[in-house]
């Protein structure tokens, strides 16, 4: 049993080395298997986890003092675990001890989703628009500028996806008044007019569920 947990955590400490450069805090209640009494065994603890990222498996390495066991009232232990919204669960080996160990407790983990990209599309902000084509799916393309550029883009008007029932969750109205889209809801990219006139629809990088063709 000894065994088994240190090889887990091992195995789980190098397999997220790479994640320490930016850790986590963990603190919280252990309990230690190995103490005469089972009060004796209930500690505090604070680990240091190999990652601050949220639904994530870490290593930890931690220091707990058990309050009720004169004899053995501090311990250090290797443990791997998982992640959760400001909290973890840690399973490892106490080697003060020489006993299993189990914690769970806060953490100050991180959620890493990425941040959606605006980009502006409201027809107010454009000049030369020209109507490219309707997709399949309803979504209608127009070639145009913005009126401090000079270079042409393909893409969506956010006044049409206002008016569409099935793509108005992709615009932002902006803090300036003005509209921007997520072309990540849309499963699309803007592109050049250049790009657009090289690669066709393909330049537009929509995902398998959109199956656009021309």
């Amino acid at each position: 049993m000894k065994n088994l947990l240190l090889t887990t955590a091992l195995i789980t400490v190098m397999a997220t080395g790479p994640a320490f450069a930016d850790p986590a805090a963990m603190v919280g209640l252990s309990f230690d298997f190995g103490h005469d009494d089972w009060t004796q065994g209930v500690g505090l603890s604070a680990k240091v986890l190999s990652s601050d990222e949220q639904d994530h498996l870490v290593g930890a390495l931690g220091a707990t003092w058990f309050p009720m066991d004169q004899q053995k009232p501090y311990g250090i232990d290797l443990s791997a675990g998982y992640t959760f919204d400001k909290s973890a669960v840690t399973a490892g080996y106490d080697f003060i001890n020489m006993t299993p160990q189990v914690s769970a407790g806060w953490a100050d983990t991180q959620d890493k989703k990425p941040a959606p990209i605006l980009l502006p599309s409201d027809r107010r902000l454009k000049r030369d628009i020209t109507l490219v084509m309707t997709l399949p799916n309803g979504l209608t393309l127009w070639s145009f500028r913005y009126l401090w550029s000079d270079i042409t883009y393909v893409g969506v008007m956010a006044q049409d996806l206002l008016f569409s029932p099935t793509w108005r969750h992709a615009v932002i109205r902006q803090a300036n008044g003005f509209h921007a889209v997520r072309y990540d809801v849309l499963g699309l990219r803007m592109a050049t007019l250049d790009e657009w006139m090289r690669d066709g629809l393909q330049a537009l990088k929509p995902a398998a569920a959109f199956q656009i063709a021309a």
